[in-house]
Parts: structure tokens; sequence; C-alpha cells
């Protein structure tokens, strides 16, 4: 599976040899990648390695070929009717592949299969929206988002949901690359902003509020400034998760809301971290909150390590001159 892996990884530079094999190979991938996973015991505390189990590598493998292919192949009808296989959400409407498994997005939604094998193909799901995301699918881009959010309403799913989106929007070494000769649209994120901006309105639960934050995290600074207005409530809101199952899934210590003395130094360290950069914003954006900053300042002035003291002094100065 490594050997097959590092070939199909690589499928927009190897597609004219692969093709002739796809209407064979490329069920077959379905069908690995949607073996049931193994999810955490129930005791289990959720964090982003338990929020969504972890694949066999030989899963792995098929989901990442998946999107390598879905990816580099030809916008044509045999893409179209692996499109429509991953995103038909009835089994009524099924493909016209006949050795294909059930449409995926159907597997999904359907509260009749066991949870590990909804989970399996919801990474799938998220495995292809990433593949026709960088290359910037017209039709099927603003499909996969609209019915990726619907279900961050779903109470069985909306937490891996949410830890999908990172897979989704984050940047991968070893596939869907350029060097792995990937379609990469240079207006993928522009895109994806776009498209997910008129639903980030909502404050409907916390899985929403961490999406929120992923997509502004993934997003050119160029892009965010238009709406600036409308994002700042937005972020504020999302930072201020304290559950610790959201509050992880933003995967930076620092955005997690804590008590100064009951954290450790380094995350003391990397939150007024954050605060440095922020005082590096447009001045009219952002002295509206000096006052309040360097007033919130003062427990960290007060740190009983001198590290977090001597930091502190910095950030102060940095907008104490603003």
């Amino acid at each position: 599976m490594p050997l097959l892996g590092a070939v199909l990884y690589s499928a927009g530079a190897a597609l004219a040899t692969i093709a002739p094999a796809l209407p064979t190979l490329l069920p077959l991938l379905f069908e690995l990648a949607q073996r049931p996973l193994l999810l955490p015991p129930p005791t289990a505390v959720a964090t982003p390695l338990t929020a969504s189990p972890s694949p066999h590598p030989a899963t792995t493998c098929a989901l990442k070929s998946i999107a390598a292919l879905l990816n580099a192949m030809p916008d044509d009808a045999l893409l179209h009717q692996y499109l429509s296989h991953v995103v038909t959400s009835t089994t009524s409407s099924s493909s016209d592949g006949g050795n294909l498994p059930p449409p995926v997005a159907s597997v999904v939604v359907d509260a009749g299969y066991p949870l590990p094998r909804r989970l399996a193909a919801l990474q799938v799901y998220l495995h292809a929206t990433k593949a026709i995301v960088l290359r910037a699918h017209a039709t099927t881009v603003p499909v996969v988002f609209t019915f990726l959010w619907s279900l961050l309403s779903s109470e069985e799913l909306k937490l891996h949901v949410a830890h999908g989106f990172e897979l989704v929007l984050d940047d991968w070494t070893d596939v869907l690359t350029a060097a792995s000769h990937a379609l990469i649209s240079p207006v993928h994120r522009q895109r994806t902003f776009s498209l997910l901006f008129p639903l980030l309105t909502t404050k409907e639960n916390m899985e929403k509020r961490v999406v929120t934050l992923l997509v502004v995290a993934h997003t050119p600074h160029a892009i965010l400034l238009p709406h600036v207005l409308d994002i700042v409530p937005l972020v504020v809101d999302a930072l201020n998760l304290k559950e610790p199952p959201y509050a992880a899934l933003l995967g930076h210590p620092a955005l997690v809301t804590f008590e100064v003395r009951f954290h450790a130094v380094k995350d003391r360290l990397r939150a007024l971290g954050c605060l440095a950069s922020l005082a590096k914003i447009k001045y009219e954006l952002i002295h509206p909150h000096k006052e309040r900053v360097i007033k919130g300042l003062l427990a960290a002035l007060d740190d009983r390590k001198r590290t977090v003291r001597q930091a502190a002094v910095k950030v102060r100065n940095q907008w104490s001159i603003l």
C-alpha cells in the first residue's frame, strides 16, 4: 500500500498512466477508505487526538489517494460520477458506479449506520472536499461546504466535523502540494472565505465558533480586511470558549482562556506574544482597546515568573505608545 500511495500521491504527474485503471481503482479505494474506525473509550477525555479517531495507515493512504486523484482528474464525466458519489445524500439517487458502496454523504447522515461507519464516511467526504477546494471546482465546492456546515448541528457529528475543517483548510506536505503536481487554484482561499463568510455570522453552537476561527486563521489578511468589523466580534466570541474539547480544537494554547496563575509558563508567554502581535494592527482598529489591554496586563506584570513579567513589560510598552 505505501508504494501505491507514493504513486497516487503524485497522480497529477502520472495521470496519463493511471487513467485507464481509474474505473477499477477508485471503487477499491472508496471501499478501503470507509472501513469503520475504532472510537476512543466512552470514558476518554476529548482532545484533538481523540475527537476524531485515527484510521489505520492503509485507510489513511486510501483517503489521501482518493484526494489526490479527485484533485488531478480532468473535469469530465468520470470525475463528475465520483463527485456525485461523494456528495449525494440519498441512497435512492446513487451514482452509476455499479460496484461503488452507498453514496458517501448518505452514509454520513444516515443514523441507521453505526457511528464508526458514519465517521469513516465523513473522513472520505472531508478528504474529497479538500481535493476539490484546492482545485476550486466551481459547482461542487458550494455543495460540500453547505453540507459540512449543516453537520455542525448534529449532536453525534458536530465535534468531528469541526475538527475536520482543520483538515480541509490546513496545508499538507506529502500530498496535494505543488511538488506533487496537484491542481491548486491561486484564489482557493479567497473563494473558500467568500463561501463560508455568510455562514460565519451565526453563533448557534460552539463548533461553529471554532470553525469561524479556523477559517479566519487560514485566510490571507488582504481578504479579511474589508470584513474586519464583522469578523472581530465573531473571533472574540470564539476565543471565549472555555470547554476543553472546543478550546483544544483551536490548536494553540494562547487561544485557550485561562487564569494567569494556573497555567504553564509557556502558555502565559504565548498569550503575551499574541497581544504583542495585535499591537502591530492598524492604529484605528486597536486604539479603542488600548486602556482595556493595559489594565488586563496587571496580573501578568505581577506574575511569579520573571520571564513572564519581562514579557508583560514589553507588551505594555508596545500598547502604551499607541
